[in-house]
């Protein structure tokens, strides 16, 4: 259910991208991977809540997991690059050899954050 509370955050992000990616079809594009983005970070999350192991943001893709990109110590000009970074890295064969293709081919194409 799209909550007004949910509807006001998606309308934030979208006019944070305005300047970036005009085509509202960009915009929700890249705000779709940013969600999927954050559902690795969480699946992960629960995994190790329930005594597992990480299975998306392991090895070299760690520090570009989600929760990096919160504290308010990191500037929004550090998110953004790092959120591009790991958008990147998500896409890329040869970093992210150990996630499904769904993942691989989702993120392989992926826009650019800071076009």
């Amino acid at each position: 259910m799209l909550t007004s509370e949910i509807k006001r955050r998606i309308d934030a992000c979208r006019d944070v991208l305005v300047g970036k990616l005009p085509l509202p079809t960009d915009q929700v594009e890249l705000i779709t991977l940013a969600l999927i983005y954050k559902f690795m970070d969480d699946l992960d999350q629960e995994s190790l809540t329930l005594g597992g192991k990480r299975s998306f943001f392991t090895g070299e893709l760690a520090k570009y997991r989600w929760r990096n990109l919160l504290p308010q110590t990191v500037s929004a000009e550090e998110r953004v690059t790092h959120f591009s970074e790991g958008m990147e890295a998500l896409g890329s064969p040869k970093k992210a050899a150990h996630l499904p293709g769904l993942f691989l081919d989702i993120f392989r194409n992926a826009p650019e954050a800071n076009a």
